[in-house]
């Protein structure tokens, strides 16, 4: 799972993932954002269905800890096989591809 959630009623995507990672993550982020790309892929957690992710890169002020609905923070090297955690099939599918492409490795 990653931070973040529906925007509420005339919320801009910035709004929500600031919001979303206070809430979920007990964490202060810098408030600017760096659009990192707009994947569909099926939803971890409800067969059938489908999650449109729009995500961004985001410095944070201070250390995340679970709060809200996340139970658990992991930190891992994207770098290295992942075969070892479970992951969402956006992240893994989509989000970790984009992470070593970007890094060029």
């Amino acid at each position: 799972m990653l931070p973040g959630g529906k925007p509420e009623a005339g919320e801009r995507d910035s709004e929500c993932l600031l919001r979303e990672v206070r809430e979920e993550l007990g964490a202060t982020p810098r408030d600017e954002l760096e659009p990192f790309g707009t994947f569909e892929a099926d939803a971890a957690n409800e067969p059938g269905r489908k999650v449109l992710a729009r995500l961004y890169r985001l410095c944070l002020l201070s250390e995340p800890r679970p709060s809200g609905e996340i139970e658990e923070v992991v930190w891992y090297d994207f770098r290295k096989s992942v075969g070892h955690l479970t992951l969402a099939p956006l992240v893994l599918n989509f989000i970790v591809p984009q992470l070593r492409q970007s890094a060029s490795i």
